[in-house]
């Protein structure tokens, strides 16, 4: 399940850059760092490199393993959101910098690192209460 999730955010990113927001061509360059995407994008991606690195390997049960997936998954997609509709067109190197940074984002989160077994036979968390 874990892979599934980890493809689909990675494929995504693909269909948003390319397809959503394909390169323009012909406009005039423009300066970046006059636009608030520019600065706003490095935070996501430090916050999943920090839930990579710092919070998953801490994470005893696979729902804290799937959390902290999903969180810095999403926090990786959100550097090509930032590129896609808060850098102009005409910055397409600033935007494909975003694109690169994002791709490597979620590359960090391929699910190859130890999960745990939740055992079977324990009780859920959610059990409804017997009649």
């Amino acid at each position: 399940m874990l892979w599934i999730i980890w493809a689909t955010m990675l494929v995504s990113i693909f269909y948003y850059r390319f397809k959503l927001a394909p390169m323009p061509r012909g406009l005039p360059p423009a300066e970046p760092f006059t636009y608030p995407g520019v600065y706003l994008s490095p935070i996501p991606l430090l916050i999943a490199t920090v839930v990579r690195w710092l919070v998953l390997p801490r994470a005893v049960r696979f729902q804290q393993i799937l959390v902290c997936l999903v969180v810095g998954l999403a926090m990786s997609e959100a550097v090509t959101f930032f590129g896609l509709f808060l850098v102009p067109a005409e910055l397409s190197e600033t935007r494909a910098i975003l694109f690169t940074l994002s791709t490597f984002g979620i590359l960090q989160f391929i699910p190859l690192y130890p999960i745990p077994q939740d055992k079977p036979d324990a009780a859920p968390d959610f059990a409804p209460p017997h009649m």
